[in-house]
């Protein structure tokens, strides 16, 4: 199950960039070749990661199915591709693409509570960090991947620290829903790949130090 995140970045004259998540996810699944690959592309709205993994795991149980693995995707730092160990729930006042923020329910314009320094968005009921399935495996997959496929190849690493937007509430929602019902799902994982450049291609992780590494 493949679950990338939609565009968020906006061109200048309207409307948003492609996200290489997205682009990456697509070409896994024709890759594949796989009926049971399914893709469903998460909007970059506050709450749309934990009800988009919802209605997976769901719509599992309802066709009596098991899901071996959810891979989410987003995009991080542009000199490495860092896959997450740990949700931490940080839900930070940054607007989301229809312009809110968590927790709140009216747009962010004119609101005083965005630029409030002592302003702290709601959190979800739990509040203590989640983990996701070990990457191990999954990094050494990539990593064979890269070294068969791409040239250079970018560092690939585990990492701690989705960042305190939608991607680390992606981490958080996963790994609380895997651990409820871990008989559906065996594995869940959440990767961060490079961005694409302006002109749409591959930055060149050896010479393209524009992002910093979240490899621990």
């Amino acid at each position: 199950m493949l679950l990338p995140f939609g565009p968020w970045r906006p061109r200048p004259g309207g409307g948003f960039h492609p996200n290489h998540a997205q682009i990456i996810a697509s070409q896994v699944k024709d890759k594949l070749k796989r009926p049971d690959v399914e893709l469903h592309v998460v909007p970059v709205v506050w709450g749309k990661p934990g009800e988009v993994v919802g209605k997976v795991i769901d719509d599992a149980k309802k066709d009596g199915k098991n899901i071996d693995m959810i891979l989410s995707i987003g995009e991080g730092p542009s000199n490495s591709i860092v896959v997450e160990k740990v949700g931490g729930n940080k839900r930070d006042p940054i607007p989301d693409i229809n312009n809110k923020i968590p927790g709140v329910d009216v747009s962010v314009v004119n609101d005083d509570s965005v630029t409030d320094p002592k302003y702290k968005p709601p959190k979800h009921e739990l509040e203590k960090s989640v983990h996701l399935t070990d990457p191990t495996q999954l990094i050494d997959e990539i990593k064979d991947e890269l070294a068969n496929h791409r040239r250079p190849a970018f560092p690939v690493g585990p990492g701690t620290e989705a960042g305190n937007y939608l991607c680390d509430e992606m981490c958080y929602d996963l790994g609380t829903a895997i651990g409820k019902d871990d008989s559906i799902v065996r594995d869940g994982h959440f990767i961060h790949i490079p961005p694409l450049r302006p002109d749409g291609t591959v930055p060149d992780p050896q010479v393209d130090e524009s992002g910093k590494s979240q490899i621990i």
